[in-house]
């Protein structure tokens, strides 16, 4: 189910540290587990590496170069137009806008319904540090196409191995029959000696 997901988001602020002041408090809201601010010796940049666990995606936030921290961000210049978080409930998307507007975002537009979309949503879009713009949405027709596919997956699946001594280790959990019989058929594909085999973990409550 991965397939096309997003997987993280990064962008580039010119005082990381400061920065975190505003988005430590507007991650948590959303779910999200911050992190603390590390160095990349790769790339000789800090950063922090903010994982939501529920769902699985990243929002990390860099450090900028020195010569570049001036630039002002710019909606309708080459690269990132604006970020969009979703949220489960309408008063979230209120929640947060007092949270944004209490952390001095400057807010754009809303929140309000906007017709786009099947069956509309409700969103309010703002500027976050260095002029980032941002959105807050619950969007009722994919909250309740989310909702379905996680009712569909009411039985846990998981993946285990079992080595020459006949040790057995679980490999992955988490999955529908479909993707754990599909990990047992790659897994089997590389021609290893351990044997794989798809079993049901718990039905979920």
């Amino acid at each position: 189910m991965l397939h096309g997901s997003i997987n993280h988001v990064s962008i580039t602020v010119s005082d990381l540290r400061g920065s975190m002041a505003f988005f430590e408090p507007f991650l948590r809201f959303l779910g999200y587990a911050v992190g603390e601010v590390m160095h990349d010796s790769r790339s000789g940049h800090d950063l922090t590496v903010n994982l939501n666990h529920a769902n699985g995606t990243a929002f990390n936030i860099w450090q900028a170069e020195p010569e570049l921290a001036e630039h002002r961000f710019a909606v309708y210049e080459p690269g990132l137009h604006h970020v969009a978080f979703n949220v489960e409930r309408h008063e979230q998307v209120n929640e947060l806008h007092e949270l944004v507007a209490s952390l001095g975002g400057t807010i754009l537009d809303g929140p309000a319904e906007f017709p786009f979309e099947i069956g509309g949503y409700y969103a309010f879009y703002f500027l976050g540090p260095d002029g980032i713009k941002f959105e807050i949405v619950h969007m009722p027709v994919a909250e309740a196409r989310a909702k379905a596919v996680r009712g569909r997956r009411a039985v846990e699946w998981s993946v285990w191995r079992q080595d020459d001594h006949g040790t057995r280790m679980e490999v992955s959990r988490g999955l529908t029959e479909t993707e754990a019989r599909a990990l047992v058929d790659e897994l089997e594909k590389h021609g290893h000696k351990q044997m794989y085999w798809a079993a049901i973990v718990k039905p979920r409550q």
